[in-house]
């Protein structure tokens, strides 16, 4: 499905009956890549899940990262969902936490997966050198191999051959520069206006997302959760679906009613 949303055209999928839930993904990637809980959830909840602007199908590459929370509102808005659960990985969960920033009464609760506020100087430059990468002449290819490692995907893996194959499909020059904003972007303040309940989701085995990111969220949220999947990396969703799945399912009972 398309919705036309100021002068972007932007894709989504809509699944499934019952109390709404948007999955929001990564930078690089599409709603495609939540297929294992698209699936799954639409059983008992409506299930969507857009192209974020410039990713997937949607257009929009000239728009800016903090543009993306008001696309997602927009959407929702134009849907008449008065009420929803926001699920984001990474940069998706960026863009979630400034809806439920923004949609106070909107949001019934938010699961954030592996991402980060606030950076150490250093590791804020060791990333930004993984995405300068991304300004090598080979089809992003150093730039993923470096961040496989990071998110802890194996290489030759289901998951790493298909993040290859993203990467190389990729535009290079977009995805640099909304990482860029992304880091630039302050986001501490409206952290305050969240008043839903949080469920924070880590990869033990995460490396692009320091350990003490999780501990900054958390510190910063009125009611919060923190639930660690050992021996997964970056994309626990795809490394471990149905592990996955279990702890966002108990959470959403919890939570997700309206």
């Amino acid at each position: 499905m398309l919705a036309t949303i100021g002068n972007a055209d932007i894709y989504f999928s809509d699944d499934g009956e019952g109390n709404p839930v948007v999955f929001v993904h990564g930078l690089g990637g599409r709603s495609t890549n939540w297929a294992y809980q698209r699936r799954y959830f639409q059983r008992d909840y409506r299930v969507i899940c857009p192209d974020l602007p410039g990713h997937g199908a949607s257009s929009g590459h000239a728009l800016s990262f903090q543009s993306f929370a008001g696309i997602i509102i927009a959407l929702l808005d134009q849907l008449q969902l008065p009420r929803y659960s926001l699920v984001g990985l990474s940069t998706g969960a960026r863009v979630a936490l400034s809806v439920a920033a923004a949609r106070p009464d909107s949001v019934t609760c938010l699961t954030a997966v592996n991402t980060f506020l606030n950076l150490t100087p250093q590791d804020r430059s060791k990333r930004i050198s993984i995405y300068d990468l991304l300004l090598e002449d080979d089809h992003a290819d150093s730039w993923a191999t470096v961040l496989l490692r990071e998110m802890n995907v194996q290489e030759g893996s289901v998951i790493g051959r298909g993040f290859r194959r993203a990467a190389a499909a990729s535009n290079p020059i977009h995805i640099r520069r909304i990482f860029r904003e992304m880091v630039d972007w302050n986001q501490n303040d409206e952290l305050k206006n969240i008043c839903c309940r949080v469920q924070i989701i880590r990869g033990s085995l995460d490396k692009f997302v320091p350990s003490y990111c999780t501990e900054d969220l958390a510190s910063r949220l009125r009611t919060v959760q923190v639930d660690v999947l050992d021996g997964l990396g970056h994309l626990p969703y795809l490394e471990a679906p149905v592990r996955f799945n279990d702890s966002l399912r108990g959470f959403l009972r919890a939570h997700a009613g309206l």
